[in-house]
């Protein structure tokens, strides 16, 4: 069973037990919301805050899980990587921390796919971590900096240096071969 399938199967069994029952404990109605954003069904997360009732919303991992929602909705990837920083239940924690590193690994994909070179500043805000984090992270990814910039490598860019390579090795081994059958 894949992750998704998985996602899919805890959903539907929460979505039936409020169904059933009328009314969830909150932490279930945090793990919808991270279950909704995983799968970036963002009206579903819409309609699961409006659904939670008014006396629960008063929780504080509520609120900052529609806060997150909410930047996410509005494609502010960094403040909602900032917003889950925050002090989580112990049973929250895995699934915010796989939250966060979903929304990192997208901004990731943005960022190869559609920056030949980004200030560090920019990259370190991208990341919601402090300046040599981000230095790191791009260097794990092995993508060359400068300290003042870094220049991300696209799968797209990548493929066509490594075609690039192997034309001119092809070129370079005809050349050879030429000038062997000339002599």
């Amino acid at each position: 069973m894949t992750l998704t399938q998985q996602q899919s199967a805890i959903a539907g069994q929460l979505e039936a037990t409020e169904l059933e029952v009328g009314i969830l404990p909150h932490d279930d109605y945090v793990r919808l919301f991270v279950i909704y954003l995983l799968n970036k069904d963002m009206c579903a997360n819409k309609f699961l805050w409006r659904r939670i009732p008014a006396e629960m919303k008063c929780s504080a991992e509520l609120q900052r899980m529609n806060m997150i929602s909410q930047a996410l909705w509005n494609q502010l990837s960094a403040e909602a990587m900032k917003l889950t920083d925050f002090n989580w239940s112990e049973g929250l924690k895995p699934v915010i921390s796989t939250l966060k590193e979903s929304i990192r690994k997208e901004a990731l994909d943005i960022i190869r796919e559609s920056y030949s070179a980004i200030s560090v500043d920019l990259f370190q805000i991208s990341m919601g971590t402090d300046r040599e984090q981000a230095i790191q992270i791009a260097q794990q990814l092995d993508w060359m900096d400068d300290r003042q910039f870094i220049y991300p490598v696209s799968s797209a860019r990548k493929a066509k240096s490594q075609k690039a390579t192997e034309v001119l090795e092809g070129l370079s081994s005809l050349q050879l071969n030429s000038s062997n059958a000339e002599n």
